[in-house]
């Protein structure tokens, strides 16, 4: 459990905790995107990223960059790193197959 001082959200854009303010009117709007971008990512890394979240609460840093290691191996073995490496380099969009 996060304990302490709440942080209003433009101080905490201005410290860098996160990369952006929405308006509470468009908050569902902008969430059911970044859903729709999550969704074609490579599912690897899209669960790689949930495991970090949820396990990094709470963990220390030491912890918190060792998980972030292993699982930057996990998503290099995959056949969709190299799509998205190849993808990028050939500024075309990646198709991803989740292998």
């Amino acid at each position: 459990m996060l304990t302490g001082n709440p942080v209003a959200a433009e101080q905490a854009q201005s410290l860098g905790l996160v990369n952006q303010v929405v308006p509470a009117d468009e908050l569902i709007k902008r969430c059911n995107k970044l859903a729709e971008q999550f969704a074609q990512s490579a599912a690897e890394s899209v669960r790689g990223i949930l495991q970090a979240v949820h396990l990094g609460l709470e963990g220390s840093l030491e912890n918190g960059l060792a998980l972030e290691a292993a699982r930057f191996a996990v998503c290099c073995a995959t056949d969709d790193m190299q799509e998205g490496t190849s993808a990028f380099l050939k500024k075309r969009p990646a198709v991803f197959k989740g292998s």
